[in-house]
């Protein structure tokens, strides 16, 4: 059973690697948007407006936040999903050793007689 438990633990540390790998993705692609946003608005001149700030909010809120969102979730799940599969692999373990001991007594007491 401890295979079992280090198996899921090795499981949800990749996937929280992998969640974190994804969400520093994101946080590069937010700010090269808001660079982008940025530099669109200094060319047009209106830079130093509250357009800028809202655009980059859209930006953010529109894209960003809701990819954030999903891997968060994604990997919440995923971790459901082991711990649900480990406590159903345990269940069946625990459920096969009675089985074991039980027919394994059945032989013996006919063995006796």
């Amino acid at each position: 059973m401890n295979d079992y438990v280090a198996l899921a633990q090795q499981l949800i540390k990749a996937l929280e690697q992998s969640r974190d790998a994804n969400i520093a993705s994101l946080q590069t692609q937010r700010e090269t948007g808001f660079e982008q946003i940025t530099n669109q608005r200094a060319a047009r001149g209106t830079l130093y407006n509250t357009g800028t700030g809202y655009q980059q909010l859209q930006f953010d809120a529109g894209k960003i936040q809701p990819a954030i969102a999903e891997q968060q979730q994604g990997a919440l799940l995923g971790k459901i999903q082991i711990k649900s599969d480990l406590l159903d692999t345990s269940r069946k373990i625990k459920a096969l050793n009675r089985s074991a001991k039980e027919l394994a007594g059945i032989k013996f007491d006919k063995l006796l007689t």
